[in-house]
């Protein structure tokens, strides 16, 4: 019996792949630019899951195809290549499910009207892609300038415009609209990486909230170079008004933006793992369980609001001076001293040195007045940190560790003085 049910399992999964095998559908508009029309493909028949598809209108043509409702295939090719900044793309409603999504051609305007996206795999577009919702694992933008993401729905929390459970890859090129139309909008990537690129509040509307949640997994870790502006357009250097980034990191991985010149956010609040940049926050850095740390530039935000977590100045941070610089102070809201970590630097080689960390216009404001109470060392090696406040800035002194023969002399004392006072 244990050999005939072997035998059957083994002859259905034949059958199965047999009948999964893909196919090439490629889609011309030759009676009209409905998605449904059998006679559009080239087989006769209309694609399904599973199926690879091309769709190619050929140079100077900015159809768009009509879906009329959700469609499920594979993989899914878009030869891009309208006149000038004409739009081709999708039109009507419905849902793209695919495996993942290539857009080749020409690098202009993808619109997707109300039509949403959901890829298993990854986005790859060399054009702007404006589309109300899209999740998928992971986008990759191309090399060059007008290639990106508008979005034209409002989101929610529970409903957000893009959701990547990946990393988002900028090839030297390419901008992301966190807002567009109207609105608040929610965004929750696994990671942001590469070089170039522009992460940006559109500004063509009086209010627009951008929520950008970035969740990296444990073990993973991103390095972004590009630029993220609340304050002014991609296209050029005019201030925009009413515009907002709340950046939130969660998740045990890393994310660094090492861009010094244009880093533009409203609030960073860090519930988990590590995240770093050089940045000017128009509101507060909230520390509720993860690390900011200071290895790529000066940080200039309102306040510090602090619950758990805490501060990381590695040897690149001291060796180059960043520091942290509040407009108002260091709110001590969590129990507990708050944590600088030196990642494992070798402090005998800092002996004697001081080095400001944190500068305030009000200085301790409700904090101890001595800072050794609220602040406290980790992750440092052959030295002792001395915190101390100095004329409205948090400082740090290395100082020796001492010898194994002075602490056994100091509890030697120690337990003299306790067996007098007995006897006494």
């Amino acid at each position: 019996m244990k050999k005939i049910g072997g035998f059957l399992l083994v002859s259905l999964a034949m059958v199965a792949a047999a009948n999964s095998q893909t196919y090439d559908y490629t889609f011309n508009g030759a009676v009209d630019n409905k998605w449904n029309t059998v006679g559009n493909w080239s087989t006769g028949s209309l694609p399904g899951s599973g199926d690879s598809v091309s769709i190619n209108y050929g140079e100077n043509k900015s159809g768009k195809v009509e879906l009329e409702n959700d469609i499920t295939v594979g993989d899914l090719y878009f030869n891009h290549n309208p006149a000038g900044w004409a739009s081709s793309g999708f039109t009507g409603s419905g849902t793209i499910n695919a495996d993942s999504f290539t857009i080749s051609g020409y690098n202009g305007n993808f619109s997707m009207g109300n039509v949403s996206l959901n890829i298993k795999g990854e986005i790859t577009t060399v054009a702007i892609i404006s589309a109300r919702y899209i999740k998928a694992t992971s986008i990759s933008f191309g090399a060059g300038s007008n290639c990106g993401l508008e979005y034209t729905g409002t989101g929610t929390a529970e409903n957000q415009n893009l959701v990547l459970s990946g990393a988002m890859y900028f090839n030297g090129g390419g901008s992301v609209v966190l807002t567009g139309s109207s609105g608040d909008y929610y965004t929750t990537v696994g990671g942001i990486s590469g070089n170039g690129g522009n992460l940006q509040v559109k500004n063509n509307t009086s209010v627009a909230n951008a929520n950008l949640t970035i969740n990296v997994a444990q073990g993973e870790s991103y390095t972004y170079s590009g630029e993220i502006s609340n304050k002014r357009n991609y296209w050029d250097s005019n201030p925009v008004a009413n515009k907002t980034i709340n950046m939130t990191k969660t998740g045990a991985g890393s994310q660094y933006f090492t861009s010094k010149t244009r880093v533009e956010l409203t609030s960073v609040r860090v519930s988990e793992g590590v995240i770093g940049m050089a940045a000017s926050l128009d509101q507060n850095l909230m520390l509720d369980g993860g690390y900011f740390s200071m290895t790529v530039g000066n940080l200039s935000a309102a306040n510090i609001e602090w619950y758990s977590g805490g501060l990381i100045f590695d040897k690149t941070a001291l060796d180059n001076g960043y520091k942290i610089e509040l407009s108002g102070e260091l709110l001590k809201m969590g129990d507990g001293p708050i944590e600088i970590d030196f990642d494992g630097l070798d402090g005998s080689k800092y002996i004697g040195k001081s080095y400001e960390l944190i500068s305030s216009p009000s200085g301790i404001g409700t904090l101890n007045s001595d800072a050794n109470v609220d602040f406290i060392a980790t992750d440092l090696t052959g030295a002792l940190a001395d915190f101390a406040w100095n004329d409205n800035i948090l400082s740090v002194t290395f100082t020796n560790v001492p010898e194994p023969a002075s602490i056994a002399a100091l509890f030697g004392l120690a337990a003299l003085a306790f067996a007098v006072r007995r006897r006494k």
